[in-house]
C-alpha cells in the first residue's frame, strides 16, 4: 500500500510510457520501507538496500557522496538514485539505459520534494525522541 496520495502515484505513472525499456519505478525510505510503487515489477524485488551498501562503501573511494548506482542483471538493469531520505528505484529490462534516467529525474526529484521533506521531517523527529 502507498504511503503517498494517489496523485503522486498518477504522475509516476505517466513517466513510465516516456522512458524506453523502463517497467517500474519503486520509492522507498533508506531504511527500505515502501513509499511508492508504479509499474510491471513481475516478482522482481528491488534491493533499496543494494544503494546503502554501495553508498557506504564508494564513500569510503574519497569521491564524495554517491548519488546513484546503476546495478545490471540477467533479468533486467536497476537504477538506485539518492534522493535525501528516499531511494527511487528505476528497473527497466536490458533496453532501459541510465541516460534516459536521467532526463526524466528532474521531474521526478521535484514530485518527491514534498515526500522526502516528510520524510525527513518524520526521521528528524524519531532522533529527537531517542535524545
Amino acid at each position: 500500500m502507498p504511503l503517498v496520495h494517489e496523485s503522486v502515484q498518477q504522475c509516476l505513472e505517466t513517466v513510465l510510457p516516456n522512458v524506453p525499456g523502463l517497467d517500474a519505478i519503486f520509492v522507498t525510505t533508506s531504511d527500505g520501507i515502501d513509499v511508492a510503487s508504479v509499474g510491471n515489477m513481475d516478482g522482481k524485488q528491488p534491493l533499496a538496500t543494494i544503494h546503502a551498501f554501495c553508498a557506504e562503501r564508494g564513500g569510503k573511494i574519497g569521491y564524495g557522496a554517491v548519488k546513484s548506482i546503476l546495478c545490471t542483471y540477467e533479468d533486467g538493469v536497476y537504477v538506485h538514485v539518492s534522493f535525501g531520505s528516499l531511494v527511487v528505484t528505476f528497473i527497466g529490462n536490458r533496453g532501459l539505459r541510465s541516460a534516459a534516467v536521467d532526463r526524466v529525474w528532474p521531474s521526478v526529484q521535484k514530485l518527491l520534494e514534498p515526500v522526502k521533506n516528510a520524510v525527513q521531517s518524520t526521521e528528524d523527529e524519531d532522533d529527537d525522541d531517542v535524545e
